[in-house]
């Protein structure tokens, strides 16, 4: 367990032990059911009373009882804090890989805005386009794919190793306390030289070695006067050493969560480029436009999208929990990104630090990202000469014979059912005309509903035909009120329902 090689040890101390141990808090824990149970929460409620008991001041009337149950719990202590400054350490390193990750990001996509800004203002500027641009703005869109995935590895090692530091178990299974090493070991020297090359030599012995095995007959006051303050010179230790590197941990996230603040607003700025480059190369070639040095080859490539993105990962949590930066390159079409554009302006400013990485999304009115200019797609297919247009790629038809069945099928069902209203539509006024026509004819004019009992009345409609008035007052059993209807409707015309 040897110390994270960043870390000062300039400042550590030992600590000094003047005060009582609180025999009530220390035996009311069950050490066996805190092994297994996993219950930290009681370890560290009895750090304090375990890091400055005076031990020398109360051991002529302690009993082997009090000294095992005090070894026991200094052996827990310093295995959960031996435990949290281990895990610190490599989380610190996967911190500053995915701080690396992200800028190495951020300068991708800034590449990629800046060709591909360059691109289409050349290509607007010549009326056609340019091979040159267009393998560049290429060369940085592999570049972009390239980052976001090593972003991504990096995000998926920082997830895995949190993973593991959260698995924490104590160890049921003790080793035997090897007396002859700790016997030599002088605890009084060791405190005073600071000599934390032999305490971190007689961590393990103390840490996992089992006092329950031994004789309680051959266990002497000199026995436990000898192991508890060098066990209780290791808790300082690491529980020193766990503070530091959260800290420094701490710390790692904050610059993380900085360094991501950005790529949100990147993240958009890369979907409407890379939409306006696809959009520009598939409509020039369906148009038979004029491509530079034979650019037209491109088209497959931007058509597929860029990259995979950056998923969302949740990292680290209690305590560090933290969430990735969203990016991805297969958006909708937008306003394409000038080159110029300065993404560090509002570095940090919505920065949330409760969650190391959960960031919002900038103010996007703080970056200029000006749409592109109307007509100006027009102009520039229109000024390329036509020639030697090819079709659109094999997997733009696909999707788009795909979009237009599915169109087809949702038009075909509603056609579908307007035809079942208008049949039922036509059923309903033959029973009405039936009805009518089998009353005597003085009566035809004052129809009388059961349900409502309100009269109904026949309006005249223009043409000198009967237009029936609303149906709603004529009790068809369970048959829904319908809108008028002429009775002179010839059975082959389709009434038109809204």
């Amino acid at each position: 367990m040897a110390r994270p090689l960043a870390l000062s040890l300039s400042g550590f101390s030992f600590s000094y032990r003047s005060n009582y141990f609180d025999w009530r808090l220390l035996h009311g824990i069950d050490v066996d059911t805190v092994i297994r149970l996993t219950d930290v929460k009681a370890v560290e409620d009895c750090l304090d009373t375990l890091q400055h008991g005076a031990f020398g001041a109360e051991r002529d009337r302690l009993s082997p009882a009090n000294c095992v149950q005090l070894f026991r719990l200094l052996q827990l202590a310093v295995e959960y804090c031996a435990h949290l400054r281990a895990a610190h350490a490599l989380l610190l390193d996967c911190y500053g890989a995915a701080t690396a990750a992200a800028e190495d990001w951020k300068v991708s996509a800034r590449a990629y805005l800046d060709a591909g800004g360059a691109f289409l203002a050349e290509s607007m500027a010549a009326g056609s386009l340019s091979r040159p641009y267009l393998d560049a703005t290429d060369t940085a869109k592999a570049g972009l794919e390239n980052a976001d995935r090593s972003y991504n590895a990096v995000l998926d090692t920082l997830e895995a190793e949190d993973s593991r530091a959260r698995h924490f178990r104590f160890r049921k299974h003790r080793t035997e306390l090897s007396w002859a090493t700790l016997h030599a070991a002088d605890a009084d020297r060791l405190v005073a030289s600071l000599d934390l090359a032999a305490l971190e030599g007689l961590m393990p012995n103390l840490t996992y070695g089992s006092i329950t095995n031994e004789d309680d007959e051959q266990l002497t006051p000199h026995h436990f006067g000898q192991i508890i303050p060098l066990a209780q010179a290791a808790l300082d230790y690491v529980l020193w050493q766990a503070n530091a590197t959260g800290a420094l941990l701490e710390q790692s996230m904050a610059g993380l969560q900085s360094s991501c603040g950005d790529i949100p607003l990147l993240t958009t700025a890369t979907q409407e480029m890379h939409a306006n480059i696809t959009s520009l190369l598939l409509e020039a070639q369906q148009m038979g436009g004029v491509v530079s040095a034979g650019a037209g080859g491109m088209v497959m490539g931007y058509s597929s999208g860029v990259g995979g993105g950056l998923t969302d990962t949740a990292v680290y949590g209690a305590g560090f929990g933290s969430q990735s930066a969203s990016a991805g390159l297969g958006g909708p079409v937008g306003p394409w990104a000038s080159a110029s554009v300065d993404v560090g302006q509002s570095h940090g400013q919505n920065a949330c630090f409760s969650n190391p990485l959960l960031h919002h999304s900038p103010d996007p009115s703080a970056y200029p990202v000006p749409a592109l200019p109307s007509g100006g797609l027009e102009e520039l297919l229109a000024g390329a000469a036509g020639g030697g247009g090819a079709g659109l790629p094999v997997m733009e038809l696909h999707s788009r014979t795909a979009e237009l069945s599915s169109k087809v099928e949702s038009i075909e069902h509603d056609l579908r059912v307007e035809r079942s209203k208008t049949d039922e539509m036509r059923r309903i006024l033959a029973d009405v005309r039936d009805r009518l026509n089998q009353r005597p004819p003085g009566t035809a004019g004052a129809i009388r509903s059961p349900s409502l009992q309100a009269p109904e009345r026949l309006a005249p409609s223009g043409g000198g035909h009967s237009r029936y008035s609303s149906a709603a007052g004529i009790n068809l059993g369970s048959t829904p009120a319908q809108p008028q209807q002429p009775d002179h409707l010839p059975s082959h015309s389709p009434a038109k329902v809204r």
